[in-house]
């Protein structure tokens, strides 16, 4: 059996964040951003904002990628600031 290195590690703790975030926030954020701003251009475009929102948040990825996936709590706060800067950025 071969051993497994630390870049092998580090990749699929990487993907295994990254999926664990989308999968743990896309819902919310989509249902909040129809109810909050049923108008907004982002609901016109689904595939679009999710291509974007998940290649994005590789960025901080390495910040909030565990709270996110750990905590209702943060996983909420994260959710309401994103949809809350998406309305105000483009009005409602």
């Amino acid at each position: 059996m071969e051993n497994i290195t630390f870049w092998e590690g580090f990749a699929s703790f990487w993907f295994a964040t990254w999926l664990m975030c989308i999968l743990r926030t896309w819902k919310y954020i989509k249902y909040n951003l129809e109810h909050y701003a049923p108008r907004n251009e982002m609901n016109y475009r689904p595939y679009l904002h999710f291509l974007v929102y998940s290649v994005s948040i590789n960025v901080l990825l390495p910040i909030v990628g565990m709270p996110i996936t750990l905590s209702d709590n943060y996983r909420e706060k994260w959710v309401n600031s994103y949809v809350g800067a998406i309305v105000n950025r483009n009005g409602k």
